[in-house]
């Protein structure tokens, strides 16, 4: 869905164009931040069930920030921007899970920037996937 709304003429897709109901298999794992002071912090969005369930917190409505020491954070941040800072996908792959008190997992993650009607970045989509080892 994410590529099918890349403008013609170039640049990031629009944040106001991508709908949830069109990301199929990863609604429930996905995960999707508005960028907030130009970077400085992001704020959650939306979250699907299973990124809540895996996490064991739902972000939406709450800054980053607030949550500074959580080991979880740090990973998030790196998922968020990087694609902030290359305007481009990043997918990020690890041996381990930082969730405490969980299964060790693989993780996979995929982050899409996604523009404002100006083109600036202004949210990032994204979807993990966890694999029992």
């Amino acid at each position: 869905h994410w590529r099918e709304q890349m403008p013609v003429t170039g640049g990031l897709p629009r944040t106001a164009e991508i709908r949830l109901d069109r990301i199929g298999a990863a609604t429930p794992h996905h995960w999707w931040f508005d960028v907030v002071g130009a970077g400085k912090d992001f704020a959650g969005r939306s979250f699907g069930v299973e990124t809540i369930r895996r996490y064991r917190i739902d972000l939406t409505g709450r800054p980053l920030a607030d949550l500074s020491r959580n080991p979880v954070i740090a990973r998030v941040t790196l998922m968020l921007r990087h694609p902030l800072q290359e305007a481009r996908p990043f997918r990020f792959w690890s041996e381990t899970s930082l969730i405490p008190d969980t299964d060790v997992y693989d993780v996979e993650a995929l982050s899409l920037p996604l523009a404002d009607g100006e083109g600036r970045l202004d949210s990032i989509l994204g979807a993990t996937d966890f694999n029992a080892k």
